[in-house]
């Protein structure tokens, strides 16, 4: 290119606060204002010279995965003129990546190349590498004469490409935690991660699905019903989403092992026609109007025909070029999404409302469509934005219609899995508020564990890029505990010497009586027995009052948790593809889930939870809710070395939350034990009522030891301690003078 150019490239590979390694390069570019072309660099960007000018410095395209902030930097100074690209990249899996001129090639046995390919315009000019990366992972560098190397650190200064004879290049072997999170998304390995990604969600829907087959004599039938119909479309829907996923990567594993080429237009087309009548199904089954099921899928097999016919017949299926063919496919993206919407809300309807209407309700008719021409136009407007983001020196790829919708049928049922369970979630819930649980009973502790496991639980461990499924391994435990757990630690109910006559007027009364007396002590007191039956004495009734006492702090916890989470998380991703309203309204109703049904099943089980006080009872649950965050804060800590404080957040506002329940509970309980003509103020008869009228001394107690060993502490490290203090000037008493004389 010309004499006095130099080239500087710094390569920066990190794991830190990424699930996935990235891999930066920053090149910069420096030329001497008296080379020919030069003031090509500063001319306008639409200027077609100026882009010939800069392929010769860059690479005239890019990677579609590569990530530019900004557009190159141009500075002039009075001799020279600068100008600087920085790109990323994150390698999700095998295969090669480029970052500007750097290019990796990830081997499917885990290690990686690394080299540096310059332009023919700047392939005779000195180069000054450098590349940074984890202690451990560069070797092998070539050429390996010049180099210098450091911990984690190779440079090559002054080399020139065409003298080397050979690419510039090191050998990358990424540490245990990198390897395992790229060999889940490696061809061979792909089919494995989706069938557990499966078996999460699917063992999901179907603990709820057994457990509305189970006890039926003990639940109102026509609440059974409803709830198992609603809850067994999402268990199809996961089925064949989870299937078909399965069988597309072991499809292309072929493909990849025999070198041979699928006809995916063909499988699209026929996928469409097939998700119609999948979608039909369950718009039926969600007590959609029939007529209208009709109506909309005739109309949409008609445009899929039509699809096939102005993509060419037979033979045209791999043109998606055509303008019809693409408004076609929008118009089938409509229609799909406004039948899954539609039924949707009818069966949200339903299971709020008190029976099955036969008509849709006038504002499901309005929003519906609304919301479904937002999703379709949401999907065109992520295409248009990777299309921005992707533009390089001033080439843009453009949008097809067809490429953005030809999927979308088989993509929206995928994004939207868990937004559905969620309608199972609701299913359950209405069947639980619907059912009547007899005190003290086994059925009650079932359906509150169940409640645990569907709300506050979290079901599916993303752990490494491979989907663990946490939430049927902790249910499983939980419900093999619950025998030895019992005999253990039993619950006040359950305890010999109290009876199973639970009348709450006759526990109150005689709970008022002891308190007024207190003339003889028990290993439990009555009011041990008001507070283990609760504020109501009945499942229901426990259920009812910890949903309302939790209601408002939920809201305002799970709001500010939600917002922050959206914050702190990026929700539009390079190559963005998944929905972000989706994924914003599942973030909604899982949180929403979380608190509803956590105190739902923090009620049904109040009556069986060890412990005579609340403060007690909740820690169990909390327990269990605590496990799978603090987990996902250590994998944090120790494999990527980033402490995620927002697992900690999540833990903290559970628990109080769940104390502020159990506290608030404890004191609806006991105010039918409380006597208004006892000595003292309001909080001294609160904590006589809980049992804490020694709480001074106890605390006093508490503390002296604790006080003791810091005094012994204290001196022995030669600090102050507070002893009397003696006056050097005044004379020693006898004792003291008789002591130091023996």
């Amino acid at each position: 290119m010309g004499e006095g150019v130099k080239v500087g490239i710094r390569i920066r590979i990190t794991v830190e606060n990424v699930l996935y390694p990235r891999i930066v390069t920053e090149q910069s570019v420096q030329v001497p204002v008296a080379t020919p072309g030069s003031e090509l660099l500063l001319l306008n960007e639409d200027d077609p010279r100026r882009q010939s000018a800069f392929e010769c410095l860059f690479h005239a395209s890019r990677w579609p995965a590569e990530v530019r902030d900004a557009p190159p930097q141009v500075i002039r100074s009075t001799s020279t003129i600068e100008v600087t690209d920085r790109v990323h990249v994150d390698v999700f899996s095998p295969g090669t990546s480029w970052a500007g001129t750097t290019a990796v090639q990830v081997d499917a046995a885990g290690w990686w190349n690394l080299s540096v390919i310059p332009t023919p315009g700047l392939a005779a000019t000195p180069w000054d590498v450098d590349i940074s990366a984890p202690d451990g992972w560069l070797s092998s560098p070539t050429p390996w004469q010049s180099v210098e190397m450091e911990r984690g650190r190779m440079h090559w200064n002054g080399v020139v490409p065409n003298t080397i004879g050979e690419q510039l290049s090191v050998r990358v072997d990424p540490g245990l935690a990198t390897a395992l999170t790229l060999k889940a998304t490696a061809p061979s390995w792909k089919p494995w991660t989706l069938t557990l990604a499966a078996v999460s969600i699917l063992s999901f829907a179907g603990a709820m699905s057994l457990f509305l087959g189970l006890r039926r004599k003990q639940f109102e039938p026509a609440a059974r019903r409803l709830a198992r119909r609603a809850t067994w479309a999402p268990i199809i829907l996961t089925t064949t989403i989870g299937g078909l996923s399965v069988c597309v990567a072991v499809l292309e594993r072929y493909n990849t092992s025999t070198q041979s080429t699928t006809p995916w237009w063909y499988i699209d087309w026929y996928l469409n026609i097939g998700f119609t009548i999948l979608l039909a199904l369950v718009a039926v089954m969600w007590w959609l109007p029939r007529c209208f099921v009709a109506l909309m899928t005739t109309a949409m097999l008609g445009t899929s025909w039509l699809i096939f016919l102005t993509a060419g017949g037979t033979g045209g299926l791999n043109d998606i070029t055509s303008t019809a063919t693409g408004v076609l496919d929008a118009v089938l993206a409509f229609a799909s999404t406004l039948i899954l919407t539609m039924a949707a809300g009818k069966a949200v309807h339903v299971l709020l409302g008190n029976g099955e209407p036969r008509t849709a309700p006038r504002w499901l008719w309005i929003t519906a469509p609304v919301v479904s021409a937002v999703l379709v136009v949401e999907r065109y407007l992520i295409a248009h934005l990777n299309s921005a983001s992707q533009e390089w020196l001033g080439v843009r790829h453009a949008v097809n219609l067809t490429a953005v919708y030809r999927v979308y049928p088989w993509e929206l049922l995928a994004e939207s899995q868990w937004l559905l369970l969620g309608l199972s979630a609701l299913a359950l819930w209405h069947f639980v508020k619907k059912s009547w649980f007899e005190p003290a009973g086994s059925p009650a502790r079932t359906a509150a564990v169940i409640l645990l496991a569907v709300g506050p639980l979290w079901w599916q461990l993303e752990l490494l890029g491979w989907s663990v499924p946490f939430g049927l391994l902790v249910l499983l435990g939980i419900l093999g505990a619950i025998p030895l757990f019992e005999k253990l630690w039993p619950s006040v109910l359950h305890r010999s010497g109290v009876g199973s006559d639970l009348d709450l007027a006759r526990i109150r009364a005689k709970a008022r009586r002891w308190y007024r007396k207190r003339t003889y002590r028990t290993p439990l007191s009555p009011i041990d027995v008001l507070l283990a039956a609760g504020p109501v004495g009945t499942p229901s009734g426990n259920m009812a009052t910890a949903m309302r006492l939790a209601l408002m702090p939920a809201l305002l916890v799970g709001g500010i948790l939600t917002t922050t989470g959206w914050a702190a998380t990026p929700l539009l991703s390079t190559n963005q593809e998944d929905s972000i309203l989706l994924l914003m309204a599942s973030d909604v109703v899982w949180e929403t889930a979380k608190w509803i049904l956590g105190a739902a099943a923090l009620g049904l089980a109040w009556q069986h939870l060890p412990g005579r006080r609340g403060v007690v009872k909740i820690l169990p649950g909390v327990a269990v809710y605590s496990l799978l965050p603090l987990v996902m804060f250590a994998v944090d800590t120790l494999l990527h070395d980033v402490h995620n404080w927002f697992f900690v957040a999540e833990v903290s506002t559970f628990t109080l939350i769940g104390f502020y329940v159990a506290l608030r509970m404890d004191k609806m309980s006991l105010n039918a034990a409380q006597a208004s003509d006892l000595p003292g103020g309001r909080l001294r008869r609160m904590l006589n009522a809980y049992g804490l009228e020694n709480f001074s001394t106890s605390v006093t107690t508490l503390l002296t030891p604790a006080i003791a060993v810091l005094a012994v502490w204290s001196a022995v490290q030669g600090g102050d301690v507070t002893y009397p203090n003696v006056n050097p000037m005044q004379a020693p008493h006898a004792g003291a003078v008789q002591t130091a004389g023996r």
